[in-house]
């Protein structure tokens, strides 16, 4: 017999150690799961992922199609939490999640061969409802700007990888049409 919580925004799922946060979920300050919309709770054991499924389905900003900037904030092997804060240019506060099967149209095995935690992401948004879905698989999208998972500092993109001047480290990312640093 499976028991359906109904919960609130605000209310308190867990922490951050027990899931990973998918849709209509939310970490705070504090490390807390929180419910960010009203409706049910999903919890997948084998994924340790949790979301709430939103008993209200109506557009809360994003459409389908926008140009978002992000940042990683977290990551396992097949998905990527998002902190969007630029869409189509406007400021904007929220979050996405950047699923494996959306990086290329080839297969990608893990996550980590192609961005990092703290990577600038240009990406699209395929979903409408927070946490927004979004891709980079579109041609001209992925990284912008990155830092060297080794020392921490920035990395320079010299033809299709990324160095890094300091540590001498060379990385791979899915390179966006963009890149800000550019060794020239």
């Amino acid at each position: 017999m499976s028991s359906v919580k109904a919960v609130v925004p605000g209310e308190a799922l867990g922490v951050e150690e027990e899931a990973l946060p998918v849709q209509g979920v939310y970490v705070d300050k504090q490390g807390y799961l929180r419910a960010l919309v009203v409706g049910t709770v999903v919890m997948d054991k084998l994924k340790k992922t949790i979301m709430v499924r939103s008993a209200n389905k109506r557009e809360l900003g994003l459409r389908p199609g926008a140009l978002v900037e992000a940042i990683v904030v977290s990551m396992s092997d097949d998905i990527a939490v998002l902190n969007i804060y630029n869409a189509n240019g406007v400021p904007v506060d929220f979050s996405g999640i950047l699923h494996v099967t959306q990086v290329s149209s080839e297969y990608v095995k893990t996550l980590w061969d192609v961005l990092r935690p703290g990577d600038i992401v240009r990406a699209r948004v395929i979903s409408s409802f927070i946490p927004y879905q979004v891709s980079i698989k579109d041609p001209g999208l992925g990284v912008v700007a990155a830092r060297c998972s080794v020392c921490g500092d920035l990395l320079y993109k010299a033809g299709e990888k990324l160095h890094c001047a300091s540590c001498g480290s060379i990385e791979n990312r899915r390179i966006g049409v963009g890149y800000v640093y550019v060794l020239r």
